[in-house]
């Protein structure tokens, strides 16, 4: 019963009413042209009253009589009133549907990430007044971190230039960004800091979503020493473009630094669980090496770092 009532509630006014008025001007017009028989039966002679029944009666008249044409035309336009009022129905389900759709959409865009089939779209809040570009929604503005889009040529520009100035400037300076970035993920997990592979899967999941490529992991860690992290990152943003695909001028010494960096301002008790320690973290690269593709065409197999735990001086 209470299906029912929610499904006729449910039901467009608007069709329900034109279905109402037109099956009642439908049995106002028949009973006006079949007055006689009608008190017949209000008297209650049905025995002697045509057709025997009402029901009868009204079969008979709409089957066999021309004059019942416009008693015809009137139910058949109540049952299209009727068949609209569900079309309406069905319309405005699917019309709720999209409004639903529509609105977790707005609300995955006003949170930063937003799907779009298999990819998704990145938010960032941009201030026009200031020129300045937020990873955070207009919502929550206050204290949000600065971005700043610069194009991957002018990246790999600044890079080379450290690359250029001799020694460990370009793994120095990845080192120290990994290490930022390390502590903000800490800060974001502080509640699940004892899961190691935990840690990692969610740095990936922030920096593959910031553009630095795909990040994953060839190895699996268990509690003890002598574990290997091996991570491998496809479509690199540092192997594409210019001419930084020649092994003798490859960026990836910046990527081991940033690897080194994120990892061991992991906590050391989380670390120590597994056979690391922050200051005997390695990391070993060899873009020549079979294990890396970065110097080629071949993105999608991507470049692999080893992470190790270098023996204590």
């Amino acid at each position: 019963m209470q299906a029912h009532r929610r499904f006729l509630l449910s039901l467009p006014w608007e069709a329900a009413a034109i279905f109402v008025l037109s099956f009642v001007v439908s049995v106002l017009v028949w009973v006006d042209e079949n007055r006689s028989a009608v008190d017949c039966y209000l008297r209650k002679a049905a025995p002697i009253c045509p057709g025997g029944t009402l029901w009868g009666y009204f079969v008979a008249k709409t089957a066999m009589t021309p004059d019942s044409l416009p008693v015809i035309f009137s139910v058949l336009g109540a049952l299209i009133s009727f068949c609209v009022a569900l079309a309406g129905l069905r319309l405005r389900r699917e019309v709720d549907e999209i409004k639903s759709s529509v609105e977790g959409y707005r609300e995955a865009v006003f949170g930063g990430l937003a799907s779009a089939g298999g990819d998704a779209i990145r938010v960032l809040h941009y201030k026009e007044l200031e020129g300045s570009l937020l990873n955070t929604t207009a919502a929550d503005s206050k204290n949000a971190p600065r971005n700043v889009l610069l194009n991957n040529k002018t990246i790999q520009t600044i890079l080379k230039a450290l690359q250029d100035g001799g020694g460990s400037q370009l793994e120095d300076a990845g080192y120290n960004a990994g290490k930022d970035f390390g502590e903000v993920v800490v800060s974001l997990q502080k509640d699940n800091l004892e899961d190691l592979d935990m840690l990692i899967e969610e740095w990936f999941r922030y920096d593959s979503n910031a553009g630095f490529g795909n990040f994953g992991k060839d190895s699996y860690l268990h509690p003890g020493s002598n574990n290997i992290i091996s991570i491998r990152l496809r479509y690199n943003f540092l192997a594409t473009g210019r001419t930084f695909k020649e092994a003798d001028a490859s960026l990836c010494g910046f990527m081991r630094g940033y690897i080194r960096g994120v990892i061991s301002s992991l906590p050391r008790a989380t670390l120590e669980r597994f056979g690391f320690t922050p200051e005997t973290i390695s990391v070993a690269h060899d873009p020549r090496s079979a294990n890396c593709i970065c110097t080629s065409k071949q993105e999608a197999r991507g470049c692999v770092f080893v992470v190790t735990a270098r023996p204590a001086r």
